[in-house]
């Protein structure tokens, strides 16, 4: 690595993706205080949404301790510099009503679309560009392991046919090894004319030699969470991410005491504690899967009488599933000799 040949921005997802630890309940002040606290750092981008989209909260029933609008609003005024935005999804989770709310105050959305399904934020995202034209719109291709890299590459191309500025390798599952990351940025980045970012997920503990493996590769941003936080097994911590740049002589312009004691100060006191990684997060790392959210499909094993870690394999095993779906779900429990339809009543589902 080179400080001529690479100089990645750097999306900050603490409030985000973070909002998943803390059950959607950050306060507009410690957002606030966040956001401001990053960009002291240097940090050029923060987004600050509900953890599973704009719109989330109302739309999925899943109550933020604010609206996107609100966190929108106490960042914006707590930054001099960084850029604050959201990340949305497709209906019925991002609707245009979702949009209209924030869309005069950020300054990016980040679109999310399962890597199979590239066009289905379609809608949303043109609705975005006719509201405001000049507002940069980046995409997350997320459940991006459960892929061939020829067919993401694809996706990307779509994508960038799409209009959007950067595209998200996202590693939805914690299954990328840092050589395969490689790869895959590499390919992305002599085939599509669009910038190429990434986004890892740490349950195996590979999130930050995975992105030092794009930013190697030439993505031009990568994004991670102060102290890691983030669903799951977290994110790639981002006081290690910047101190290993710069021993690269990258990102120099970071200031990584003040981003260690924003860790320290802000994050660490509202963590969860945990030791290690989880086993439902690690089993689902290792079969190459994601679910979500994990106390639904671990409560439809205990119904259905199989193992979590039996359902997960199987479930991973099944080359046709990218993001499952009911009848995936159907047809696991049922090959490990469960009652699926049974199960699933038992849980309101079906």
């Amino acid at each position: 690595m080179t400080e001529k040949e690479l100089n990645p921005a750097i999306l900050d997802v603490t409030v985000r993706d973070g909002s998943y630890a803390l059950d959607y309940q950050f306060e507009t002040d410690q957002v606030a205080g966040i956001a401001g606290a990053l960009d002291r750092t240097g940090i050029e981008y923060i987004e600050v949404s509900h953890g599973c989209g704009l719109g989330a909260g109302e739309n999925l029933g899943l109550a933020a301790k604010a609206t996107d609008a609100e966190y929108v609003g106490a960042a914006k005024g707590a930054v001099r510099r960084a850029k604050i935005g959201v990340i949305a999804g497709a209906a019925p989770v991002t609707q245009f009503k979702d949009i209209d709310t924030i869309i005069e105050d950020v300054d990016f959305i980040r679109y999310f679309t399962n890597c199979a399904n590239p066009r289905g934020i379609e809608n949303n995202l043109n609705y975005t560009k006719k509201r405001r034209p000049d507002l940069p719109v980046f995409l997350q291709l997320t459940n991006s392991t459960r892929r061939p890299a020829k067919e993401i590459v694809k996706a990307g191309l779509v994508a960038q046919d799409l209009g959007v500025e950067i595209i998200y390798v996202v590693d939805t599952t914690s299954h990328f090894l840092p050589e395969e990351v490689s790869e895959l940025v590499s390919e992305l980045t002599s085939r599509c004319k669009i910038g190429i970012g990434f986004h890892g997920h740490d349950s195996l503990r590979m999130a930050v030699a995975n992105t030092l493996a794009a930013v190697s590769a030439g993505a031009a941003s990568i994004d991670a969470s102060l102290r890691g936080i983030g669903r799951g097994g977290g994110n790639a911590q981002l006081e290690i991410v910047v101190s290993l740049m710069q021993r690269f002589g990258l990102r120099r312009d970071l200031d990584l005491k003040a981003l260690v004691a924003a860790g320290t100060e802000l994050i660490e006191p509202i963590m969860p504690p945990r030791r290690g990684v989880d086993g439902a997060d690690l089993v689902m790392a290792d079969s190459n899967i994601s679910l979500y959210p994990l106390s639904v499909f671990q409560m439809l094993c205990e119904k259905a009488h199989v193992s979590f870690a039996a359902f997960v394999k199987k479930l991973g095993g099944d080359g046709s599933v990218v993001e499952p779906q009911i009848e995936d779900v159907k047809r696991a429990l049922n090959a490990l000799g469960a009652d699926a339809d049974k199960a699933l009543r038992e849980i309101g589902v079906g």
